[in-house]
């Protein structure tokens, strides 16, 4: 059985500075000169991750069998803000000169609060049958989504597979074909409508090459998503 956890935690404080020709622009005698208006930008991001799973290898149907069942969990805690345009002077740009003062942080004016929340149970096999090699695996997921602004609670579910077979041409080439599909939350959505999970579906072929005695390997592969 093998268990792994990992907690992160950021923060960061972003101080812009920029120019709103359409609020505020260039006085017609002095065309390059514009007044500079400063914003602050905090975001707070909390990330949880816990995943186990339990492996068995067996022989059964003419192959031997690696089989993978397995939970995961994740949390991810997404806070973000912005300020009101401040004038803070203005600046030739045609001939810059960054002297102006920031000053004083501007007060957070909007806010944007979101937590996604992912529960997963997984299965997978790896089966060997000479020089084939296949996988198999499903994943059916939960994801929670929660945005405090816009009173957003909602719920998605969906079963995502993923298949793929390798065929070794030698001890040092094989073929190889891939199909998998993927579903996440769309991460810090900030809009009208309820946002939607984000699907992808990825088809990949090619060839892996790995000569030991030569020290090479790599992979051709064409692939589409």
């Amino acid at each position: 059985m093998t268990v792994t956890a990992q907690y992160y935690e950021g923060k960061m404080r972003d101080n812009g500075a920029f120019i709103f020709p359409e609020l505020l622009g260039a006085n017609p005698a002095t065309p390059t000169v514009y007044p500079i208006f400063k914003l602050y930008l905090p975001t707070n991001i909390r990330e949880s991750t816990l995943d186990t799973n339990l492996g068995s290898r067996f022989e059964a149907l003419g192959g031997t069998h690696e089989l993978l069942v397995g939970a995961s969990y994740d949390r991810t805690d997404f806070t973000s803000g912005v300020s009101n345009a401040e004038l803070i002077g203005e600046l030739d740009l045609a001939s810059p000169s960054y002297g102006l003062s920031y000053g004083a942080t501007p007060e957070t004016i909007v806010t944007q609060t979101n937590r996604y929340e992912t529960k997963a149970l997984y299965l997978q096999d790896q089966a060997a049958y000479g020089g084939f090699h296949l996988l198999g695996s499903l994943r059916l997921t939960q994801l929670n989504l929660k945005q405090q602004e816009q009173g957003v609670d909602t719920s998605y579910h969906r079963v995502t597979p993923r298949l793929g077979i390798t065929y070794d041409l030698t001890q040092s080439l094989a073929l190889f074909a891939a199909y998998s599909t993927g579903f996440r939350g769309a991460f810090n959505f900030n809009g009208r409508e309820t946002p939607k999970p984000e699907l992808s579906r990825n088809h990949e072929a090619g060839v892996k090459l790995a000569f030991k005695d030569l020290g090479l390997t790599g992979t051709l592969a064409a692939f589409e998503q």
